[in-house]
């Protein structure tokens, strides 16, 4: 080691263009990184979808989920299945293992088996397999309308507006950074060639004739080709009218008398969008929304400042404009620009810190080891494939005051030597050499400590799984600037040689530190060596305490607190079948009931001051354009002018009271649109094979969770479905040699209707179908003189035909794993209860006695529940694996087993003040306060290895253990302390921090800071002590000999 930091000093110039290059790649890096809210690392799904036109949830249930799921189910890879059946359409979604390195083959292997089957309905379309492709939101832009306009009523300003919003989907789509946007409250173009029954009957048709005459005769074939001498000529059929005018001047047939029959003859030919009931109003204003998304390869603020400034430029048609909403890039760069913005506010406290316990120029030298380790980091990012996200950029912050540790400690003790005379290039090498065991030791000890934070299981643990990476990186990247970089510096530097020539300023300080030593320290490290059985009782007392505090609910755990939210939303929804008017009129009242709340709580209280809102959206029927029976409210604000006069949970609460009852609905929702992973407070899903059962089951339990103060939205998967018309034949109906087939089609085609055909218009596929007109197909009594065509050619009213039976039928049926679910959600106030309390009890014996009653039905945690157990579970495994590695290689440092524990009995005291921290701050402990007393763990054992480092030197040296353990109190107070105080100075103002983008790390910052600051106490007292109780029993008093 000698030889090579001699090596270093002499090629000065080599290192400082190495540490120069390693800033630009850095700076050039950092420049490239991706940037996001959150990383993604969201686990792979394989989907498969089905539509089945007009088809109930049972009949899509039994005749296309069940089917794909017995075909995929042993499939290598899949690690669970989830079915979805709805009005019409059929979803399986294969989550696939975490080790699968090849997913597109698994797709393969299951777009394989679908093919297969072979008994899939006729009248389904055919399936589509793929990769879930993850996109995350970036913003959303509205293209809003005139007030006066009614698309939602008039054809003609529907088209009208569809037609400019296109032109600005298709605009956005050639920006260069745009690469994946969706016309959203965008209903399907379809056109609908509407007969009606007595029109029917008067040619004699039905609606299977008019749609095969449409095959017929709307037609683009091919014919082949003609080999000519001098070319090859194609042949066509090139006659397919793809608008609803041409197709209306389709013939149909020929009369006898010569007269040709057009389609637009017998039928009313719309050419216009799928027949659903839509409302969508932004600010007031008829509203189409275009989202802009984004995959893990794109950067989120690029796409959002290109999409923004076309906003700006773009002229629209007098009445129309342009707006940006919905904008999920606005709490990513607020949360970049904070962290940004702390850390420059810790590196200037940090440098201050040194510069004031430091000469000047071995401050900086010290601080310039920050900008390498950073940048130099942000190469190493780049290469993993890593984005600037919030905690990557924590990582940033927090390592600000740990890189500096070795650097600390080789410069101070450099400056040591050189204030005893030696030379600049002695001191620098001499210096170096002596702590570089004890340094690096230090550093790999942090890093083994950072491990475990790459391996928590979980979402949350694949959000932080890029934090140990960034501080890894940092921290070796200081190690080896502060080892062969460092000493090249100080070599060169005009240090003081003599400690009269330090300047005035750091003799001052260092009087103080003296004095404190002399008077403060000296005497109670004496104390403590003389009577460490009191400061163990001590310390132990400590524990118990913290543990009380614990358990006692005085610093209580929740996973995932409840934060401020950047959005307010609500929902509510009404059995399948309700009307829209209905649903309409419900948004209407929840809207005015939040104005009544925004007069009262978002302006002054005169009332003049302006609104905090700056958004309102409000929609029916975009949940699901197939059950439109959902109706939402979206409002938007400000969150840097919001957040610093109100809590968006105080809002909602108001909200909620205000709103009161809505007769008929299933479920009114309020919430806040928040970046938390890990699911609802409170999420059980039960499974089994009767549903029946199941919903008995849900709803006691749902009950049960009603009885808990604090708990709310409690709502379940399930509902009421639509009323179903269950029609079978009659005995007449066979001797008129009328099918159920037969009978089947016909009503599907008059009210479904029958697809005729699809056709490409520009890059949209439009259905073109023949069914009944509007107002007959919403018309129960239409359904009496529907005729059915008997083999003789006669039409037989249904009703002779057929029996019909009303009853409700299932809502979209969920499955879990091929057995049928139902899932319960929901959220914890809290502040009048605790998630982890409420299923404690909910899971004793209340649940217990009901599974034990109801033995056909299995429950499963999911949401935070599951979160939190995965991610503990896996970090305290880790966390034990990282305490045997860092005791392994303390062995190696030490060659002794009692010093290593010793080093590692310090560790738990810096969990007393992380809790003491969080009591004091009057914070929950979350998750992140448990990464970060993980984290905290490597910083306190680093200084405790340090400490006895030279306690180890001074005995091997021959000094009595008494004077040896004293003089190394007293000359590693400085070092220790100030690396202490270096690290707390770099989170000190993100724990301070009020903006609510920083609440999420803020429990972090106050483990790592607090923890911090009462284990630096007890590694001054209880190392010194305990490796003094340590040496008496072992014999060693001054002689080397051979630890135990």
């Amino acid at each position: 080691m000698r030889s090579v930091v001699a090596w270093a000093i002499r090629n000065t110039p080599s290192m400082n263009t190495l540490m120069a290059g390693v800033l630009v790649v850095g700076v050039a890096s950092m420049l490239m990184l991706q940037r996001e809210r959150f990383p993604d690392y969201r686990p792979d799904e394989v989907v498969v979808r089905v539509v089945y036109p007009g088809a109930s949830p049972t009949q899509t249930e039994e005749g296309l989920c069940l089917k794909i799921e017995e075909a995929i189910r042993s499939i290598v890879g899949v690690r669970k299945l989830t079915s979805l059946a709805t009005e019409g359409r059929g979803t399986v979604t294969a989550e696939l293992e975490p080790d699968v390195d090849q997913p597109q083959r698994v797709v393969n292997e299951i777009r394989a088996a679908v093919d297969s089957i072979p008994s899939f309905p006729e009248e389904a379309e055919r399936p589509e397999v793929r990769l879930r492709v993850r996109f995350n939101s970036v913003i959303s832009v509205a293209v809003l309308a005139p007030a006066s306009l009614d698309p939602a009523n008039d054809p003609v300003d529907e088209r009208q507006f569809r037609d400019l919003a296109e032109t600005i989907h298709d605009e956005l789509l050639e920006l260069s950074e745009v690469s994946h946007i969706e016309l959203w409250q965008a209903k399907p173009y379809q056109i609908d060639v509407e007969v009606s029954e007595e029109t029917l009957q008067e040619y004699g048709l039905t609606h299977e004739d008019v749609a095969a005459a449409l095959r017929q005769g709307n037609l683009d074939l091919p014919g082949g080709r003609i080999k000519t001498t001098p070319d090859e000529i194609l042949i066509r059929t090139a006659d397919k009218q793809v608008t609803g005018k041409r197709i209306a001047g389709i013939p149909l047939r020929t009369n006898q008398n010569g007269t040709v029959v057009t389609v637009g003859d017998i039928a009313n030919v719309r050419d216009g969008f799928v027949d659903v009931d839509t409302v969508a109003a932004l600010d007031d204003r008829p509203v189409m929304s275009i989202k802009i998304r984004m995959t893990a390869d794109e950067d989120m603020l690029t796409i959002r400042e290109q999409v923004a400034d076309y906003v700006a430029a773009r002229a629209m048609p007098p009445g129309y404009d342009l707006k940006t909403w919905d904008d999920y890039s606005k709490p990513a760069r607020n949360r970049l620009d904070l962290l940004s913005r702390n850390g420059v506010y810790g590196l200037f406290l940090v440098f201050g810190v040194l510069s004031l316990f430091l000469d000047p120029r071995l401050a900086f030298w010290v601080a310039l080891g920050i900008p390498v380790s950073v940048f130099g980091t942000c190469g190493v990012m780049l290469a993993a494939g890593a984005t600037l996200n919030i905690y990557s950029m924590f990582a940033f912050v927090m390592a600000l005051g740990i890189v500096v540790d070795d650097a600390i400690v080789i410069a101070e003790n450099v400056y040591a030597h050189r204030l005893r005379g030696r030379t600049a290039l002695e001191a620098a090498i001499d210096g170096t050499i002596e702590v570089a065991p004890a340094v690096i030791n230090s550093v790999l000890t942090s890093v083994i400590t950072f491990l475990p934070l790459a391996y928590v299981s979980g979402q949350t643990g694949k959000e932080i799984g890029m934090m140990p990476l960034g501080l890894t990186a940092m921290l070796l990247i200081s190690l080896a600037q502060g080892l062969f970089v460092l000493p090249c510096h100080l070599a060169h530097s005009r240090l003081p040689g003599l400690p009269g020539d330090v300047p005035g300023f750091q003799q001052a300080v260092q009087r103080a530190i003296d004095r404190f030593v002399d008077r403060v320290y000296t005497p109670v490290l004496r104390w403590t060596l003389a009577h460490p059985a009191v400061l163990l009782a001590g310390s132990i007392s400590s524990l118990l305490v913290t543990a009380g505090l614990f358990y006692g609910g005085f610093t209580p755990f929740v996973a995932k607190p409840k934060l401020d939210w950047a959005f307010l939303y609500t929902y509510i929804e009404y059995p399948k079948g309700t009307p829209t008017s209905t649903i309409d009129a419900a948004t209407r009242r929840l809207e005015q009931t939040f104005r009544e709340v925004e007069e009262e709580e978002l302006r002054g209280s005169d009332g003049d001051h302006p609104s905090l809102v700056q958004t309102r959206f409000r929609s029916v029927g975009y949940h699901n354009q197939l059950d439109n029976m959902r109706g939402e409210i979206y409002i938007g604000f400000e969150p840097g002018q919001f957040f610093a006069q109100k809590s968006s949970r105080e809002v909602i609460a108001k909200w909620r009271e205000r709103a009161g009852d809505f007769p008929g609905a299933e479920r009114i929702v309020f919430w806040g649109i928040n970046d938390t992973a890990g699911g609802r407070a409170v999420e059980l899903d039960l499974l089994g094979h009767d549903i029946d059962e199941i919903e008995s089951v849900s709803d006691q339990i749902k009950q049960k969770l009603a009885s808990y103060d604090g708990v709310y939205d409690i709502r379940d998967s399930r509902g009421p479905g639509k009323w179903e018309m269950k029609l079978s034949l009659k005995p007449v109906a066979e001797s008129l040699g009328v099918s159920l087939d037969q009978l089947a089609r016909t009503v599907r085609g008059a009210y479904h209707g029958v697809e005729a055909m699809r056709l490409q218009r520009g890059r949209h596929e439009v259905k073109l179908m023949v069914r009944y007109p509007r107002h007959q197909r919403r018309s129960l009594h239409q359904l009496d003189d529907l005729h059915i065509r008997t083999a003789d050619g006669s039409e037989v009213p249904l009703r002779e035909l057929a029996e019909v039976a009303v009853e409700r039928g299932y809502d979209d049926i969920l499955r879990i794993d091929q057995r049928r679910a139902i899932t319960i959600t929901a959220d914890i106030d809290q502040e009048q209860a605790n998630a982890a309390e409420v299923i404690a009890d909910l899971r004793g014996e209340f649940l217990n006695d009901l599974l034990a009653t109801h033995s056909r039905v299995t429950a499963r945690w999911e949401g935070q529940q599951k979160e939190t157990r995965e991610s503990v579970s896996s970090l305290w495994f880790g966390y034990l694996l990282a305490l045997c590695g860092m005791f392994a290689l303390l062995t190696l440092e030490f060659r002794s087993y009692i010093q290593p524990l010793i080093v590692l009995a310090v560790i738990p005291f810096g969990f007393v003040g992380a809790v003491g921290g969080h009591l004091l701050m009057d914070q929950v402990l979350t998750l992140n306060s448990l990464f970060g007393m993980v984290t905290l763990s490597g910083i306190v054992a680093n200084d405790s290895i340090v400490l006895i480092d030279f306690i180890n030197r001074r005995l091997d040296a021959g000094d009595s253990l008494d004077h040896a353990v004293m003089t190394a109190g007293r000359r590693r107070l400085r070092p220790v302390v100030l690396t202490s105080i270096t690290t707390v100075a770099a989170v000190l103002p993100l724990m301070f921090e009020h903006n609510t983008q920083a609440q999420e790390l803020i429990p972090m910052a106050i483990s790592v800071s607090f923890g911090l600051i009462v284990a630096t106490v007890w590694i001054l007292l209880l190392v010194p002590a305990m490796f003094t109780v340590y040496a008496r029993l072992s014999g060693r008093s001054g002689q080397a000999v051979a630890a135990p």
